[in-house]
Formats: structure tokens, sequence, C-alpha cells
């Protein structure tokens, strides 16, 4: 203990020393502080304080500006103050090593079941798997694919179908019915070229009546259509034709009355050749044709015959055609045509000479809408002499369509309609002018069903013998597909006929009901 001068102890001396003490521990600490504090500032555009003297941080003070060496007691807790960069060195962190993404394209590992070296940063990208892609829904996946033969896709099909008749013989009064069987075999060819085409449809059928076997009959058809590709501009088509039918024992020219023991048979054969040139948006087509139409005599079941052979002709015609695109898919035209009919038989059974001339304008136009509207639509005007004087000549308005519409992928409308002057043999009749229209729309309801409707309006005008009839079909039919190779099918249909003269008017009811194996 220290003494004072007057000889007593005294504390000031030990006070002092742990004052001092104490002060320089909390400046020691203090002075770590700011140093840590000067560390983690060191990521900032600036540099701490300077250094004193003896090592340590100068601290700022707020109020002045200016540096102390002795700590702050009593004062707020000074702050580090950071220094522009012109005051020394600027401490920059080290950027951490360049890395690339995980995303990259050469990051994605592969299996090593695949046996594909992983591509690196540093080289070049390998290609990846082709994106899986998602098939496509066929559009009529119960369509036979037919057989390929070289370039040619050959669809055949066999069908066969059981059925009633009311009314065969087409009688006016006391009709008889009878169940009948139906076969039919045919195909279609279809040419697969890079240029040229060529295709073909083929039909034989026969129908049987169990009850009426008088009415049994056989019907034949057969078209073929080509075309070749001369140049970009030129190109020669042609068309042959051929059909067997037959005529109901009521029909016009055979004795009202008489029972036939079958049913006479037509024949129908010709051919078209023709070129069409374009120019531009101008396009010039010239055909020639060449058509023969034959008649088998009718018998009658209690003996004689009824002589029709006298009305085979032969048409000789030649057409013109000049269309024009107007429009995408749209191109009107003008079309002009010539023929001349000469018959095996100068005169006919009445004595008259049918050898005629005919001549026709027709001015319409062609649709290639995309799916939605597709044919032809045309109007005019059709005239026709005849080498008699005694059978005056015949001048009549024509309207011809053939339009294909499809509103919705699962519906289809079709129109025909068609004008033509026919030969006629009605005693007194000069011809036969020929009205048609037929309306047909078809719905699927299912991919493998399909109902169809159709109505149907013939009117015939026989000339010189005041003659009108008028024939009135309405029908409804379904197919169903089992698969692509068997289809299912069935329809009811209903003919109408009537006359403004007695003898023509009767009325028909049809069902049937088959299947067709085709490929």
């Amino acid at each position: 203990m220290l003494k004072t001068a007057d000889g007593r102890g005294s504390s000031w001396g030990v006070q002092t020393a742990c004052l001092a003490l104490v002060s320089g521990l909390c400046a020691s600490v203090l002075v770590a502080r700011v140093d840590a504090q000067a560390f983690d500032n060191a990521d900032y555009p600036a540099v701490a304080a300077p250094l004193r003297g003896d090592g340590n941080a100068a601290l700022s003070d707020p109020t002045d500006n200016s540096a102390v060496d002795a700590p702050n007691f009593g004062k707020r807790k000074p702050r580090l103050r950071l220094l522009p960069k012109r005051y020394g060195p600027a401490y920059v962190a080290p950027l951490p090593a360049l890395s690339p993404y995980q995303t990259a394209p050469g990051m994605i590992s592969r299996t090593p079941a695949q046996n594909i070296p992983v591509a690196t940063p540093t080289t070049a990208m390998l290609p990846g798997p082709l994106p899986r892609r998602k098939p496509v829904a066929e559009t009529h996946p119960y369509d036979p694919l037919g057989l390929r033969l070289g370039n040619l896709i050959v669809k055949p099909y066999v069908e066969s179908d059981v059925g009633y008749d009311s009314n065969p013989f087409g009688q006016a009064t006391h009709p008889q019915g009878s169940w009948f069987l139906r076969g039919e075999a045919g195909g279609t060819i279809q040419s697969d070229w890079s240029r040229n085409e060529f295709d073909a449809t083929i039909k034989s059928g026969y129908s049987r009546y169990l009850q009426l076997p008088a009415n049994s009959s056989p019907d034949n058809a057969l078209t073929a259509n080509g075309r070749i590709d001369v140049s970009r501009h030129l190109t020669i088509d042609g068309q042959g034709r051929f059909v067997q039918s037959s005529q109901q024992a009521n029909a016009p020219g055979l004795l009202a009355g008489v029972n036939l023991l079958a049913r006479p048979l037509t024949y129908t054969s010709g051919a078209t050749l023709g070129a069409t040139q374009t120019f531009n948006r101008l396009s010039l087509g010239l055909h020639a044709s060449l058509d023969r139409y034959t008649y088998d005599n009718a018998n009658a079941s209690g003996g004689g015959i009824i002589d029709l052979a006298n009305g085979n002709y032969t048409d000789s015609g030649l057409q013109l055609r000049a269309g024009y695109d107007l429009l995408p898919g749209v191109a009107p035209f003008v079309e002009v045509d010539a023929d001349r009919r000469q018959r095996d038989v100068a005169l006919d059974t009445a004595g008259y000479d049918r050898n005629s001339t005919g001549y026709g304008a027709k001015l319409g136009s062609t649709f290639s809408l995309s799916q939605l509207l597709t044919g032809s639509i045309s109007t005019g005007l059709t005239h026709r002499n005849y080498k008699d004087v005694r059978l005056g000549a015949v001048t009549a308005p024509t309207l011809d369509a053939n339009l294909v519409w499809t509103p919705t992928p699962l519906t289809t409308v079709t129109l025909h309609g068609n004008t033509d002057i026919a030969e006629s043999t009605v005693t007194g009749a000069t011809a036969a002018l020929t009205h048609t229209a037929t309306l047909q729309v078809a719905h699927q309801l299912l991919r493998n069903l399909t109902l169809t409707g159709n109505v149907g309006w013939t009117n015939t005008s026989y000339a010189g013998a005041g003659l009108i009839t008028n024939q009135l079909s309405a029908g409804l039919s379904a197919d169903y597909s089992l698969t692509r190779e068997i289809k299912l099918h069935g329809g009811f249909t209903q003919q109408r006929l009537t006359s403004n003269q007695p003898g023509y008017q009767y009325t028909d009811n049809i069902f049937l009901f088959g299947v067709r194996l085709q490929r």
C-alpha cells in the first residue's frame, strides 16, 4: 500500500494502475473489431482507413472527420469510413472458376447402355435423338388398302345381297312382289406414276328374282380414263366406256300389257379422245367422241318378238371448250358441241327417218375450293334437227351439275344434274327430253358406320306424243365396316312413276341387305 506524506495509506495509486490496465484491454478489443470490420468491407470499391505508426487502424471522429489516438469514451460507437478508390488500391475478391450450365446440351448425360460419349464444354455438341412423333389418326381407317401390281393399285371386291322387290315389273295395277338374290364382283385400278395417269372401274352383277324369274337380268359396266402429260402445258386424255343394262316391261316403246319372257338388254359403248393446251390462265380443249347404242329385241311370253333393234344407232360428236382461271379454284368456261346420230335402219317401224344432227352451247364454271367444294355447274341451250321433215326440231334449255360439297369432315353432299335429248321408240314422239337431278347426303356417325340418304327426280317429255313422265325416288342406306376387308350394308328405296297418261304409273319398294368382301 502506498502512503501519503502524512503517513496514512492511500489507494489512489492502486486505482490509477487498475484504470490503466482496463483502458489497455478496451483499446485492444476495439482495435480488433475495427480490423474485422475493415476485412468485411474488402469487397467494396474502397479501402480501410490508413494505419497509424504503431500498426493499429486510426479511428475517425464523426464530428470532425479527424483520426484520434485514444479511444473515444463517452461518445457514440465509431464507424469505419470507406475511403474512395484514389486513397489506395481496392481489394477485389477472386472470381469463382468458370463452369458450364447444367442445362447445356453437351452436359446432358446418356445412359451407359447407349455407348455414346458425353460431350464436354470444349467439344462440339453431339446430335440428340429425334423427337418421338405423335401418330396421326387415319382419315379413312376402314377403306381397303388394295393390291400393288407394279405401279398400279388394284382394289377388288365381291358382294352378295338378298332383298325383296314389291313391284319389279313396274305394274300400275295388281303388282307382284318377289325375293331376289344378287351377286356382284368388280374393282378399281389406279396408277401411281409421277407423270401421266390411268384409272379404271369395272363392275359385273346379276340379279335373280325367285318368284319372277322373267325379271332376272345382268348388269355390267366398265370405265377407263387415261392422261398423258406431253409437256407442262399440253395434255392428251381419253376415255373408254361400256354399259350393259335392261329395260323394264312397262318402258315406253314396249307393248303395254304384254308379258315378256325376260327383260330386253341394252348396250352402250364408246370412247373419247382429245387434248388440252394451256396459255398462262387460258386453257383450250378439243375432244372427239364416238358412241354406239344397241337394243335387244323383246320376246313375248305368248310368242312373238317386239322389234327394238331397229333403234340401234351410232353417235359421233365434237366438243370445243375454253376456260379461264379467274380466281384460285374458280375457272369459268364456255363450251360448244355438235354431234350426228346415224341409225342402222333408215326408217323405224312407223316409217320415220330419225337420223339427226344436234348442236349445243354451255356457260359454266369449275370449282376446286380445297376440299370444301369441287366439281362443275353449267347452263345452256341444246337443239336437234331430224332428217324427216315430219319430225319437228327440238330445242330446250340445259342445266348440268356435278358438285361435291364437304361442309364438315364427316359429311359429304353430292349433287348431280343432267339434261339430254335421247332417242325415243314411242309412236309419234320425236325425241325424249330428259331432265335428271340427284341429291345425296352421306354422314359418318362412327369411323366404321356411314348413313346415306338420297333423293332423285327424272322428268321425261316425249315431244310430239304428248307423254310426260316423272319418276321420284328416295332411299336410306347404312354401311358398317367390321374390318378393312368385310363390310355390311343395308337399305331401303322407294320409286314412284307418275304420268299424264294411264298405264305408266307404279310404286315400287325395295329392301336390300348384303355383305361385301374387299381388299
